[in-house]
């Protein structure tokens, strides 16, 4: 008689009809969703890990702090074999993927992001300061707290600023006062025996 190939008959079973699954490592009965899942290749099926994912990452975080140094030193191996591919995947595509996806957080795009970068003249829009040419440094989205609409392009040094003002008008208008001489507490006495 043949042996029929394919997945075991638990195993389709698991997938079409208990929307359920034991757990191996802490033996709770969970749905399906918190299981990690894979495709076997050969049959195009679905299968979940006996480990709900809970304790598969709690596993492979103990897997990885008690062998933290074959880890590390398995993945400096690898770089050092593919130094030549990751230069050249950096080369290809500098930042561009990572920076689009912290521009899809304010609402725009890298296109977007150029357009306001020339309306701007490829300058910070308070100091008027062109990106320090030492190293790539792009400037900041700048964006309303309260509406999350987006106001501008900034240095890091002014976008700083204005996190540390709260983005209060009242208070930057005080710390101008200051500056200017304006203040009312420069007009105090100052108290030379501490």
């Amino acid at each position: 008689m043949e042996k029929i190939r394919g997945p075991s008959l638990l195993k389709r079973l698991e997938r079409t009809v208990l929307p359920f699954k034991i757990c191996t490592g802490c033996k709770e009965s969970k749905p399906l969703s918190a299981f990690y899942s894979y495709i076997d290749k050969r049959f195009g099926t679905k299968y979940y890990h006996s480990q709900c994912a809970k304790c598969k990452n709690a596993y492979g975080r103990k897997r990885y702090l008690d062998n933290k140094e074959v880890h590390n030193e398995r993945g400096r191996r690898w770089y050092e074999r593919n130094k030549e591919r990751v230069r050249a995947a950096a080369r290809a595509r500098p930042d561009r993927d990572y920076h689009a996806k912290k521009l899809r957080a304010y609402g725009i795009n890298v296109d977007a992001y150029e357009s306001l970068l020339t309306l701007q003249g490829r300058a910070c829009a308070i100091c008027r300061q062109l990106p320090n040419g030492k190293r790539v440094e792009r400037l900041s989205v700048d964006h309303d707290h309260k509406t999350g609409a987006v106001r501008g392009l900034l240095c890091r040094r002014c976008n700083s600023a204005l996190g540390l003002f709260h983005d209060s008008v009242e208070w930057l208008q005080r710390a101008m006062d200051y500056l200017k001489g304006d203040a009312p507490c420069q007009s105090l006495p100052v108290n030379a025996d501490g």
